[in-house]
């Protein structure tokens, strides 16, 4: 039964943190320098089972209860609340006379030392921390703290276990010893020294493997010196010679001990097992030898006898110098032993792999196979198992399973190869071919072999001790589709997935077979079946080829090079040019750029290089930030202010206005001074000014030398740098910038036709310079013209495929000794090639380019040094020959020191290669080291950090940091990468458990999300009534709903004119009144009452509603909360504030309080413009010119509605723009413009169409309608009149009622219907009278009165006129009250 354990056996058993010796070998704590070490007092407090500790809050980990504990502390079980993962907690003792500050920070640091050790055979730490046990230690004044480790938990045994009930046999000895020596060589290469190596601290997993386990002594021999007692901390029985003689040990103290396990497993016991301390003392340091091996176990080899005598030789120089030398030692000794089939490590073997496998199978061609004596049967499958494993090794593949008629055997493993699909397609028809004739009699007749192939790719875990150096085990369905597709094949054929036939298409014969039905774990699919005829001799075609290399000579592109030099003299010239390069992936358009660079003399130009990622799409702005701190000569530990002087310096050197110098402040995210008036400018406008400054820095570089701006990759764009690209390449006539932009096919931009952009595409090369790119690569090595050939006929023109095919035919070469003659078939898909590439680095290059990988396409140093397992002295090393080797290639100087991959796919398949697990362990610690050590990126770019975080699974804290991308963004205006932001986060939330806590969050990301798309695309669109609506679901009917959330849900219900749904929430809202007393809930409900009466037409609870919002508004500080309207906290507030000055002032003014409304539009035009927002005064420039048309001033109406068009256009603000385009159409047609007004009108009620605006479908009818009055279309306008009466006659948008009446008497009036007329007249009268609108009440009477002047109804309308002189006595601003005037004074 496996017993769980962290660093614990089941139960009874001991830790093997807790540093148990065997019986055997006497107590570990015998030695009375170590009993006054260790146990020098009385130990610190330790957690009691249900305590939480650890984390930001202190309550991350509960413990669960003891595992163990010994001499360095003691290991607990524990829950990890943050990711939900059993953890084990070792808890570093805090004796007293060791518990000093200075011992406990020294045991922190070596913890944090041993934290960077990443290897499948050391035990994980995933994280250092401290508990505050809330004690005082001895004389201090601040309660004790004692480290603890966060450790994998593992399910297992100790070796010291499993030695006590069995004695492993040689493989199994020297499978657990390479194990071993492959931790040590590990941690040794970091230069730490375990000093505690012993049976206990080796943990043999249920799937065989070891992993050593407590490194609480472990130490830095390049660290602080030890004192004696120290340096002989450790076991007494796995102590060395030095150890004993108190001197400082060293890695080959560790051999020492590994010899001791190696020795225990072959013979069952320790060399010396029943000596106590003293006879230890006494023995182990003086000269005379450990007792040999071979005289408790005669009969091993003598080489493995050999290798126990160096690792327990007395004098260290004698010994392994480390774990790597004894490694590979072991890995010597396997293959001489024949225990390995191939010398692939086992470390470099778990990942993800795309591998091919192949599955035969015997078979009897009439039906199953006639039962055979066993003898015969194992005669007969012995054989077929020969004859597999030798065709399938010769074509390079490795047999994986053999069991009775069935073979399985993967091509892509151990090592992958150019061509892996189509050998193994070859072995499978090699296979077929000769088997049947080897097979004949030794069966019975009609023995036939049935073959299936599947390319896929599978997960490789880590190998068993079972499998001894065949394929590890293969996590997927691969497997079973390979050997179903066999059973599913006819007598002797040989069947392809689509998967493996799509490698060798066009270079193995075929024919489709249709789709044939597989039920596997997933349930049936369907897979295209085809059957392998033979070889097409002679065909050779890429389906891909995106591979890269070293630079080599440009060869071929004359034409595009001249164009571009032509360009570029162009551009230098004074006439700015941009050029868009576009080409597949590995064409060579960066190979084009760099080669126009290089053929410039140094300093001639200024090259600034932006380098667009995946990541960076959502990203405002970041290749630009990233050049341009480049630019200013940034380091990373510069703190604030030095980056604003450095910033103030060089735009003084430039001569650029130092008034510029705030927007690009804030476009770095550096303190903008205190008073600047850019703070006071909206988001937009910042946005703009800062794209206005970065223009003009690029301009006054260019005026001192010219400029060219390379941007790469500009499919990863992010929206604010095309954005930026366009204006730019708007202002490049008269400079000498030249703009040059890469991209792959497909990449479209409003600004790519134009006048100043050309475009250049790159097509593959021709075959003879495809030849003479083969021979400059190859450079001095000759190849035979037939292998030139072969290469030009097999890569297709891309470049980088040529120069990376070719490079491996030359090592080839130079390995075998031939003239590539030999070369095996190119692979249709670069995956093969590039994991070819990775494989041949040595596993510690290898897994520093996986981890790289991790961090992008491009990365700084410090990061990378910051996260990688290595040393700066060792990794330093590492990235030159990575740079040598043509992997990576290194940008600009300390501290600005920049890596990037050569190209995409090398950095995409490294991190394909890893697990899934390993990956997100590495982003995992991306996250921690930038959150720990980068705090500047973590607060200027949290999406880097909520990507990696989404990555490593952290799934709460992607989600928050997404939330905190999503708000920058958004202070930014940036507000398309604000909704990506804002959407990432809440898929990150649904993948955490239902819960409280979980919808909660919910409802500020979806309404925070919502306020982000209302600023985008306005309330009428899909997207904001579902973010809103999602908000109010999870809202618990016992709490209030937040104000923010009723403010969306409110808006959308008026938009769309759905009086039931604002019914609801008005009641909704005021029963939860005594809990909304806040500022901001009050001038929410209040105006949102007012927006509802307005459009209901009760004038007086709209004025009413908008006072009290006013009387909010006077209060002191108030109006410089509400100071932000969009992008803020209080952003829905403001807005609403707004909009009720605004529909009070059109209140007023149907009310009859002309100057009071005036003075109320004058208000709010002056909150607008402190605003500072476009937003803002488009909203109040709509509402000036519904003013305007009421008081009849077409004039103003067609200025300010002009206006309100413009920003809504140039911002995208679509609500606004409804009203806008239909108020300034309906100027044009009374100004005298009736076609064109009427087409403009038609315009706004298309848009208010497409937002499903129902509120304003009444109020744009009938301003269609008295557009139409204007040119005298009278059957149209009662045709819009017809519509719109549909809208207004309910109780939601009552408003336009008494206007419509009006218009359709006039439009009647104008038909010469005097009577029908005079009764619409009448029914505006009476509603103008119903809701107290005396300005649509005079209005109506005006109409009367010009109808009565001349018949017997004269004197009762003069009556009616005067009865309203209190509205237009004095009034000069309104147009019916010139009118009624003018009538008055005519009866007089």
């Amino acid at each position: 039964m496996s017993t769980p354990s962290g660093v614990a056996e089941g139960p009874g058993g001991v830790s093997p943190g807790a540093g148990n010796a065997p019986t055997h070998a006497g107590s570990e704590f015998e030695d009375a320098v170590l009993q006054g070490l260790i146990h020098g007092g009385s130990a610190s407090p330790v957690p009691l089972p249900g305590d939480r500790l650890g984390g930001l809050d202190g309550r991350r980990y509960e413990v669960l209860g003891l595992l163990g504990g010994g001499g360095m502390g003691q290991v607990f079980r524990a829950v990890d609340h943050e990711l939900w993962r059993t953890v084990a907690l070792k808890f570093l003792a805090a004796h007293r006379g060791l518990a000093t500050p200075s011992l406990l920070a020294a045991l922190r640091e070596e913890a944090q030392a041993i934290a960077r050790l990443d290897h499948e055979n050391i035990v994980r730490i995933h994280d250092v921390s401290a508990w505050n046990t809330g004690t005082l230690a001895q004389g201090e004044e601040v309660p004790l703290r004692v480290p603890f480790l966060v450790m994998e938990f593992l399910e297992g045994e100790s070796l010291q276990r499993m030695l006590r009930r069995e004695r492993p046999d040689l493989r199994r000895t020297l499978d657990l010893m390479t194990d071993v020596a492959a931790g040590l060589a590990h941690a040794h290469e970091r230069r730490l020294v375990h000093r505690d190596l012993k049976p206990a601290n080796v943990f043999v997993l249920a799937d065989g493997r070891a992993k050593l386990l407590d490194f609480g002594l472990a130490r830095s021999p390049a660290g602080p010196a030890l004192a004696p007692e120290a340096a002989r901390a450790g076991t007494p029985a796995y102590m060395a010679p030095e150890q004993w003689r108190g001197e400082p040990p060293d890695a080959r103290a560790d051999v020492w001990a590994a010899g001791l396990l190696l020795y225990e497993m072959l013979t069952g016991e320790h060399p010396l097992p029943r000596s106590k301390a003293a006879e230890l003392r006494l023995h182990i340091p003086s000269s005379q030898p450990m007792p040999s091996v071979s005289w408790r176990c005669p009969g091993l080899p003598e080489e493995l006898v050999r290798l126990v005598a160096s690792a327990l030789a007395k004098d260290p120089a004698e010994r392994p110098a480390n774990g790597g030398e004894l490694l590979e030692r072991l890995r010597g000794l396997r293959r001489l032993l024949a225990l390995d089939v191939n010398s692939a490590s086992r470390s470099s073997i778990s990942g993800r792999r795309l591998v091919t496998l192949v599955s035969c199978r015997l078979a009897q061609e009439r039906g199953g196979m006639e039962r055979l004596d066993p003898e015969d049967c194992s005669e007969l499958e012995g054989a077929f198992h020969q004859g597999c494993t030798r065709i399938i090794h010769e074509h390079e593949g490795a047999m994986t399973l053999a069991v009775g008629a069935e073979v399985l055997a993967c091509f892509g493993f151990p090592v992958a190869r150019e061509g892996d699909s189509e050998r193994a397609v070859r072995a499978a028809l090699r296979l077929q071919e000769v088997l049947p004739g080897e097979l004949a009699g030794l069966g019975p007749p009609g023995v036939v072999v049935k073959v299936g192939l599947h390319t896929d790719r599978v997960a490789l875990a880590d190998a068993s001790p079972l499998l001894h150096g065949t394929a590890p085990p293969m996590q997927g369905e691969a497997p079973k589709v390979a050997s179903w597709l066999a059973a599913q094949a006819g007598p002797d054929a040989v069947l392809l997935t689509e998967g493996t036939h799509a490698l060798v298409r066009g270079r193995i014969r075929t024919r489709s077979l249709g789709a044939w039905a597989f039920e596997g774990l997933s349930g049936t699919s369907w897979l295209d079946v085809h059957e392998a005829l033979g070889e097409r001799p002679g065909a050779s075609r890429f389906d891909r080829a995106l591979v890269v290399g070293a630079l080599s000579p440009l060869v071929g592109r004359e034409k595009e090079l001249q164009r571009l030099t032509t360009w570029r003299a162009d551009a230098l010239s004074g006439r700015g040019v941009g050029v868009l390069v576009r080409g597949d992936a590995g064409i060579g358009k960066s190979r084009l750029v760099q080669e126009l660079h290089d053929r410039e003399a140094p300093g001639t130009s200024t090259w600034a290089r932006c380098q667009c990622g995946v990541r960076g799409t959502g990203s405002a702005f970041h290749p630009l930030i990233d050049w341009f701190q480049r630019f200013l000569g940034f380091a990373r530990d510069d703190a604030p202010e030095r980056k604003l002087a450095r910033l103030v310096e060089r735009l003084g050197v430039l001569g650029v206005d130092v008034e510029l110098s705030c927007p690009l402040a804030s476009f770095l995210s550096l303190p903008v001074p205190e008073g600047s008036p850019f703070l006071h400018l909206s988001g937009e406008r910042q946005r703009a000014a800062v794209m206005k400054a970065l223009v003009e820095v690029f301009r006054h570089e260019d005026v001192r030398r010219p400029v060219v701006l390379v941007v790469e990759d500009l499919h990863w764009a992010d929206p604010s740098t095309l954005q930026f690209l366009g204006v730019l390449l708007e202002r490049l006539e008269g400079t000498r910038l030249c703009v040059l932009l890469t991209a792959r096919p497909g990449v479209t931009q409003v600004w790519s036709e134009h006048a100043a952009l050309q475009l250049l595409d790159v097509e593959p090369l021709p075959p003879e310079a495809t030849a003479a790119l083969v021979r400059e690569v190859a450079g001095q090595r000759a190849l035979t013209p037939k292998t030139v050939a072969r290469l030009v006929s097999r890569t297709d023109g891309v470049p980088l495929f040529v120069e990376e095919l070719t490079r491996v035919v030359v090592e080839q070469e130079a390995v075998r000794g031939d003239s590539g003659e030999t070369l095996s078939a190119v692979p249709a898909v670069l995956h093969e090639l590039l994991l070819a590439r990775l494989d041949q680095l040595p596993p510690r290059q290898r897994s520093q380019v996986q981890l790289a990988a991790t961090l992008g396409r491009e990365f700084n140093y410090e990061t990378l040094r910051a996260v990688s397992f290595l040393r700066e002295d060792e990794l330093e090393p590492e990235l030159e020959r990575l740079e040598e080797a043509g992997l990576l290639f290194r940008q600009g100087q300390p501290p600005c020191t920049t890596y990037a991959f050569r190209h995409a796919l090398i950095q995409e398949a490294a991190y394909q290669s890893l697990l899934r697990s390993t990956r997100q362990r590495y982003h995992g610690r991306v996250v921690q080291v930038l959150s720990e050590q980068f705090p500047e990126v973590v607060e200027e770019q949290p999406e880097l950090v909520a990507h990696h975080a989404t990555l490593a699974g952290l799934t709460r804290q992607a989600a928050e940091f997404w939330r905190s991308a999503g708000q920058l963004a958004g202070a930014k205006s940036a507000f398309p990468e604000a909704i990506s932001h804002y959407s990432r986060a809440l898929g990150q939330l649904e993948l955490l458990p239902p819960s409280r806590e979980r919808d909660e969050f919910d409802i500020v990301l979806s309404v925070e999300l919502g306020q982000a798309l209302v600023a985008s695309k306005g309330f009428g669109t899909r997207e904001v009534e579902d973010a809103f609506t999602r908000a109010a679901a999870l809202c618990d009917p016992s709490q209030c709903i937040p104000t923010s959330l009723f403010w969306g849900l409110w808006n959308i219900a008026l938009v769309r004119g759905d009086g039931e749904g604002m019914d609801r929430l008005a009641e909704l809202f005021r029963c939860q009144g005594d809990e909304h007393a806040d500022l901001e809930a009050r001038v929410v409900l209040h105006g949102a009452l007012n927006s509802q009466a307005f459009w209901r037409a009760d004038y007086t609870s709209c004025r009413s509603h908008g006072l009290e919002v006013k009387a909010l508004l006077g209060r002191e500080g108030v109006a410089e909360q509400l100071a932000q309207i969009r992008g803020g906290r209080l952003g829905h507030a403001s807005e609403q504030c707004l909009h009720a000055l605004m529909y009070l002032a059109v209140s007023e003014l149907v009310l009859g309080h002309i100057d009071t409304a005036l003075a109320t539009q004058a208000q709010a035009f002056a909150l607008a413009e402190s605003m500072s927002h476009p937003y803002a005064i488009a909203t109040v420039s709509v509402f000036g010119a519904m003013l305007a048309l009421e008081r009849g001033d077409p004039a103003t109406m067609l200025e300010v509605s002009g206006r309100a068009v413009g920003l809504c256009v140039e911002y995208g603000f679509p609500l606004p723009l409804v009203g806008s385009i239909c108020l300034h159409g309906l100027s044009l047609a009374v100004l005298g413009d009736a076609e064109g007004g009427v087409a403009r009108v038609h315009e706004g009620i298309a848009l208010m169409n497409s937002l499903g605006a129902t509120l304003l479908q009444g109020a744009c009818l009938t301003t269609l309608a008295r557009a139409y009055l204007a040119g005298g279309k009278v059957d149209e306008g009662l045709a819009a009149l017809s519509q719109a009466r549909v809208h207004v006659e309910g109780r939601v948008a009552r408003h336009p009622l008494a206007t419509l009446l009006r218009v359709h008497g006039q439009l009647l009036l104008l038909r010469g219907d005097m009577g029908e007329a005079r009764e619409c007249f009448r029914r505006s009268l009476a509603v103008a009278r119903d809701t107290g609108a005396r300005l649509h009440e005079l209005g109506a009477a005006v109409e009367l009165a010009r109808l009565a002047r001349h018949t017997d109804e004269a004197a009762e309308a003069r009556v009616l006129l005067e009865s309203l002189k209190e509205v237009f006595s004095g009034s000069q601003a309104l147009a019916d009250a010139w009118a009624a005037r003018a009538l008055l004074a005519e009866w007089d």
